[in-house]
């Protein structure tokens, strides 16, 4: 099959989304398909990317960070925050079906982007969605017009309320980069570790504030951040000149595989995760996880992990401790995340149960 991939941030950003369409696009290549990306770009240079699959390069202005420049607190920025987010968007989804309906794929697999999918529909194509988060109810009737849908976690609740069908597709692992040290050495200092955007809905000052309060208890440990993103210069004023918490920046697939197998513990406290990507990363790496109560981290992290209330910095500190204090503890909870991410979580069977679809959506 000829297969189009649309994803408006992998060339500008990379998320779950991104991280997601990547690894299913080098599966379903494995499996002997054509793989074509159509992606946005802030600036016209060349992207990773294009090192791997023929690329189409789409410019448009990267507007959405005003979303964290005007938080929707009040009604101007909301209508700032939401204006800005569908010019950015609507300004891409134009561009790219000037160029996408005279194309000739099979398919056209779009993250998200349901109203891009509904114009090629009406244009005689076929397009299929992955919704790496909760789509709002107002694109109910662009998502309906859509042929195929899939998601994992939390978002597959939220969009069997609009459509009849909607297939779980979960992502998988590369095994090859992500797996665990042969042993994990003992250290002067216990390492935590984040990885993640560095933005408001992935709670990091919690973190941050939780673990300086557990440092005063036990000063054996250190807290890595891995990452980038609008809020870095107020996670660095929270962490003030501590030498026990290091900013690592953005970091490659092979540079975040080292950091977790020399890491000991990984934290994911959000706000709200549909799923998390990183957090199987960390799993495969057998590193157990602290996580919040919130979107589908607990049933990611359940028997391999703890699970904290967002904002119960007590609780967090306390979970920091224990973890630390309890070396057997962590290669326990490390070695069934192992077990469970081996078990369910496999980019070729994902590819598999996708092209399946493609096959059944197409008549093939």
């Amino acid at each position: 099959m000829n297969i189009t991939f649309v994803n408006r941030m992998m060339g500008i950003k990379i998320g779950g989304g991104e991280s997601f369409d990547l690894n299913l696009a080098r599966a379903l290549k494995k499996r002997g398909h054509r793989i074509e990306f159509v992606v946005g770009v802030a600036e016209d240079k060349e992207i990773f990317l294009e090192k791997e699959f023929k690329t189409v390069k789409i410019k448009t202005p990267y507007l959405r960070n005003l979303h964290y420049k005007f938080p929707p607190t009040n009604p101007l920025f909301k209508f700032i925050s939401v204006s800005a987010s569908m010019i950015d968007g609507t300004w891409f989804e134009n561009k790219a079906f000037g160029y996408l309906k005279n194309g000739k794929s099979d398919i056209y697999q779009l993250c998200g982007l349901s109203e891009l999918g509904e114009r090629l529909e009406k244009a005689g194509r076929v397009s299929s969605i992955f919704w790496p988060g909760p789509p709002s109810f107002r694109r109910a009737n662009s998502i309906r017009a859509c042929s195929l849908h899939f998601a994992q976690g939390d978002t597959l609740k939220r969009l069997k309320m609009m459509v009849d069908e909607v297939y779980e597709i979960n992502p998988g692992i590369d095994k090859e980069t992500f797996y665990p040290p042969e042993n994990r050495k003992d250290r002067e200092k216990v390492k935590f570790v984040f990885v993640g955007r560095l933005v408001p809905v992935k709670n990091i000052p919690f973190l941050i504030r939780s673990f300086k309060r557990a440092l005063k208890e036990f000063k054996k440990m250190e807290l890595l951040i891995v990452g980038e993103g609008e809020s870095e210069k107020e996670l660095k004023n929270i962490s003030g000149d501590n030498e026990n918490i290091k900013f690592l920046g953005f970091k490659n697939e092979k540079e975040l595989s080292r950091i977790y197998r020399d890491s000991d513990v990984f934290c994911i406290v959000s706000d709200y995760e549909s799923f998390s990507i990183v957090t199987l990363e960390a799993m495969a790496s057998s590193l157990p996880v602290i996580a919040s109560n919130s979107g589908y981290l607990p049933n990611l992290v359940r028997g391999c992990g703890v699970i904290v209330e967002s904002g119960d910095e007590e609780g967090l500190k306390s979970a920091l401790l224990k973890l630390a204090k309890d070396r057997d503890l962590r290669e326990r909870l490390g070695r069934a995340g192992y077990e469970k991410v081996s078990k369910n979580f496999d980019w070729d069977e994902s590819a598999k149960k996708v092209e399946k679809l493609y096959e059944e959506v197409l008549g093939l």
